[in-house]
């Protein structure tokens, strides 16, 4: 088998960061400013933490060297991992064939002393780590294409990772959150372009320094030391900026969605496990505002075909909508089952506020509602209907004449039987 043949078998390395456990944290439909972002604020960040630093670099977007290094009084030593279309711009460099999967991937990845961290670009998808484990997975898959290509540089590289990776301390990882912040308040007020442009920049500089924080409380949840209430803290600043996360990769998507660039991923979808699994965090959604939460029994449900990810934020979504707009002592009540060829997901909503909660706002004409009175940002229903759509599914409202209850009900296809 040549060198060719052997490439195409050799790992990606944005598969590799996600076969956890631990994974690396993941920036879904994240674009090239995000990629700048998030570098521009690690190598700002690293200035208050001089030491010798060893940077292996890969892809066609730039990672700020220059101008960092020039700031520097430590040693930068630069690897470039260069696919053939590439610039090359260091003194090591390790060829990679066009067949090789990390010719396509953009990736920085930092070995210091006092901390290691990797990026991971493959478009829409950017996954980052400061994960001691995940940093050993992602040095392996550069040292496959030592072994191949550059052999007579392996001693040097496993010289460089000679030390094993530490766990950035909290000093460093609150630095880089706080640079992600500046940077992104500064990208923000630099932007010109429409509505969508703003939406879909604002949700990556969100969603990027939330990521951060947890990945900071992540780590901190490990310690054992940790008193009970510490640990109650930091499991909710988890839960919050998880479920933050969550809510503007739905509005990235629906953003997508309107600008034509959804790009959609069909599976077969067992909805139960959704269910399933989202029904704890939505209860203590719904406990918090004071409303019930109700999921009747899930029998077997047939599988269908639709984008997981998509509709598992999508439910999501509609729970959240519903409740931050009704008031204290509503009730939610969710049931799924088969119709016809259809999997069919109803949403009850009994209360005062069961109409504002649910209809269709005419008042605003993007793709997200905006609450006058708490400042509440949720998915808009002209919205969430186009999403559901794209899967081939619909999403209807239906008001009683009282105006005190509603019903949200969602059709997706079902898988057809092979």
């Amino acid at each position: 088998m040549d060198v060719v043949e052997l490439t195409r078998t050799l790992d990606s390395l944005h598969k590799a960061l996600a076969a956890g456990p631990p994974f690396a944290e993941r920036l879904p439909s994240a674009g090239n400013r995000t990629w700048t972002m998030v570098a521009t604020s690690l190598f700002n960040c690293l200035r208050e933490y001089p030491s010798r630093t060893t940077i292996f670099v890969g892809g066609k977007l730039p990672f700020v060297e220059p101008a960092w290094s020039r700031s520097r009084t430590s040693v930068l030593n630069v690897w470039q991992f260069c696919a053939p279309d590439a610039l090359p711009h260091s003194q090591l460099i390790v060829p990679l064939t066009g067949e090789d999967p990390l010719s396509q991937e953009d990736f920085l990845l930092v070995r210091a002393a006092d901390f290691a961290f990797i990026l991971c670009y493959k478009r829409p998808l950017l996954q980052f780590s400061f994960e001691p484990a995940v940093i050993v997975r992602a040095q392996e898959v550069l040292r496959q294409r030592l072994v191949l290509a550059r052999p007579d540089l392996l001693t040097s590289f496993n010289r460089a990772l000679a030390v094993s990776p530490v766990v950035a301390n909290r000093g460093l990882l609150s630095a880089f959150s706080r640079r992600l912040i500046e940077y992104g308040s500064l990208t923000q007020e630099s932007v010109e372009g429409n509505e969508l442009d703003f939406l879909e920049l604002l949700s990556h500089e969100i969603r990027t320094p939330l990521t951060t924080i947890r990945t900071l409380t992540r780590l901190l949840l490990k310690r054992s030391e940790l008193v009970a209430p510490v640990r109650d803290y930091l499991e909710a600043i988890d839960r919050e900026c998880n479920q933050q996360i969550e809510r503007f990769e739905l509005f990235s998507m629906a953003v997508d969605h309107q600008q034509g660039e959804l790009a959609l991923h069909p599976q077969a979808v067992a909805v139960d496990h959704i269910l399933l699994g989202c029904l704890e965090r939505w209860r203590k959604q719904a406990d918090e505002r004071g409303l019930a939460l109700e999921v009747d029994p899930l029998s077997e449900l047939p599988t269908i075909q639709a984008d997981r990810l998509l509709l598992e934020r999508l439910l999501s979504g509609l729970v959240d909508r519903l409740v931050r707009g009704l008031p204290v002592g509503s009730h939610i009540q969710m049931r799924a089952e088969r119709a016809g060829l259809w999997l069919r997901v109803r949403i009850w909503i009994t209360g005062a506020g069961a109409q504002n909660a649910a209809e269709a706002e005419t008042d605003f004409g993007g793709p997200l509602h905006v609450e006058s009175q708490t400042g509440s940002v949720t998915l808009r229903l002209p919205t969430a209907q186009g999403l559901v759509a794209a899967m081939g599914g619909k999403l209807t409202l239906r008001m009683r004449p009282d105006r005190e209850s509603s019903t949200l009900t969602l059709y997706l296809p079902i898988q057809p039987l092979e």
